[in-house]
């Protein structure tokens, strides 16, 4: 599981994402180029990567994020690149349930 989680946190990297600026309770999510993150209403930004794992067949892992777009350049993207290495352990635990893995707890 350890080298799932390091490959799909290498391949969620790659996820175009804004940085959160400022206090917890007044951060504010920007785009590289500094406009506001606004989300758009019903819609997820979809990353499938194919993945393999020793001794196993390759696999394709689709992350869905809440699709946001920057009010200045209108590019699309995730809000965070740190929400989406906190997604990765509830990722790993949606990829072992389908593939019928037991839970430990």
């Amino acid at each position: 599981m350890v080298l799932l989680m390091r490959e799909l946190r290498a391949h969620a990297a790659q996820v175009p994402a804004g940085e959160g600026r400022g206090l917890f309770f007044l951060r504010k999510y920007r785009c590289a180029c500094g406009g506001l993150l606004e989300a758009v209403a019903g819609s997820t930004l979809e990353h499938a990567f194919e993945l393999s794992v020793t001794d196993a067949e390759p696999f394709t892992a689709i992350l869905a994020l809440r699709r946001h777009r920057c009010s200045s350049c209108g590019r699309e993207q995730a809000r965070s690149g740190r929400e989406i290495a906190a997604a990765v352990p509830e990722l790993v635990r949606t990829l072992n349930d389908a593939a019928g893995f037991p839970h430990s707890g």
